[in-house]
């Protein structure tokens, strides 16, 4: 929420919002407010959704400069996320890739394995050396694929959290309604900062 407030009343916000618009920056100074909504009962883990409200002449000014000053929070916000997902992405890859390897290496064993135990050319002994050989890479590589399939799916669950709660995205533009309206019905939600909701534009006149 100190983010969201601090970003709305920065300058190049401001201007913004006042470009898109059609209003003097001055018009807008002092008639900008954030605030933290929480919902009955919820958990103090879960993330507050923030309203954005502007006070404008017109609805259609205040709902142009209330979807603005949404865009440049979400476009502040948005990077660290964007960066997060990229690098999970980049490990689930990987880590895809590790899981493929180890089972080739799983089958290549087992095969050689099968092939020394009817091989009617080899001694007991050398069966038995090819087998134990076999056997304990078999092993190594059962052990390291249930680590790189933890690893996947740790990867993926960032991945998930990070697409449904920490990423920035506009769930719905602004509604202007009178000063006195500032129920859930004229707001328009926005999501995601770090980890925190951003919820509800409210675009007053």
């Amino acid at each position: 929420p100190k983010t969201v407030n601090e970003t709305i009343h920065s300058e190049a916000a401001l201007d913004a919002a006042a470009r898109a618009a059609g209003m003097r920056r001055a018009q807008l100074r002092g008639n900008v407010t954030s605030s933290t909504v929480v919902a009955a009962g919820q958990l103090k883990s879960t993330s507050p959704l923030v309203t954005i409200q502007v006070h404008a002449p017109t609805k259609a000014k205040a709902e142009k400069a209330a979807d603005s000053l949404a865009d440049t929070v979400i476009g502040h916000v948005a990077p660290y996320v964007d960066e997060k997902m990229r690098l999970l992405r980049n490990q689930i890859t990987i880590n895809e890739t590790q899981l493929k390897a180890v089972d080739r290496r799983i089958a290549t064993a087992t095969q050689q394995q099968s092939l020394a135990l009817n091989d009617a050319s080899l001694s007991l002994a050398e069966k038995l050396l090819v087998s134990t050989n076999s056997n304990a890479t078999i092993n190594n590589a059962e052990q390291r694929r249930a680590t790189v399939l933890a690893d996947l799916n740790s990867a993926r669950q960032l991945l998930a959290l990070a697409e449904d709660v920490e990423q920035s995205r506009v769930v719905q533009p602004a509604v202007a309604g009178k000063a006195s309206a500032t129920s859930g019905r004229n707001a328009a939600a926005v999501g995601g900062l770090i980890g925190l909701l951003l919820g509800g534009l409210a675009a007053v006149v």
